[in-house]
């Protein structure tokens, strides 16, 4: 029977899946055997803006989108949004959008400045991202 060294075992993490594989010594054979199993974690969450906006240019009256990025495992069942610790709840007539990742604030003004943050929860909790200040530059600023 082959022994099996510990330089023989690689592991890959994606989306939460782990694989170990067992490599043979010599080149060009196939896998001995397959372990796979599942990773289970809280919600790792990265709040950022849109593609397209620069930071230092968000003027009153621009729409500002915002993009949480998530990696779980279990996927999430609830995601949530915060400006200065307060829940935010889509309000389409005050211009505020949320939609499961995405928040929208539509004709920003100097009160929309401040932190954000997206939340996520699965069977194994909740997970938060960093604050992103959002900083609002007067229509007229030069």
């Amino acid at each position: 029977m082959e022994s099996v060294h510990p330089d023989w075992w690689t592991r890959k993490e994606k989306l939460g899946v782990a694989k170990l594989v067992g490599l043979s010594s010599i080149k060009n054979q196939s896998p001995k055997f397959m372990l796979s199993r599942r990773v289970s974690h809280i919600p790792q969450l990265v709040l950022r803006l849109g593609s397209k906006l620069r930071h230092f240019r968000i003027q009153e009256g621009n729409d500002v989108y915002m993009e949480c990025d998530i990696r779980a495992n279990p996927w999430v069942t609830e995601i949530g949004w915060t400006f200065e610790g307060r829940e935010l709840h889509t309000n389409v007539s005050a211009g505020l959008i949320i939609s499961n990742q995405s928040l929208v604030l539509q004709r920003v003004q100097r009160t929309n400045r401040g932190h954000y943050t997206c939340s996520a929860s699965n069977t194994e909790g909740i997970g938060e991202s960093k604050p992103l200040y959002l900083s609002i530059q007067c229509e007229y600023y030069y």
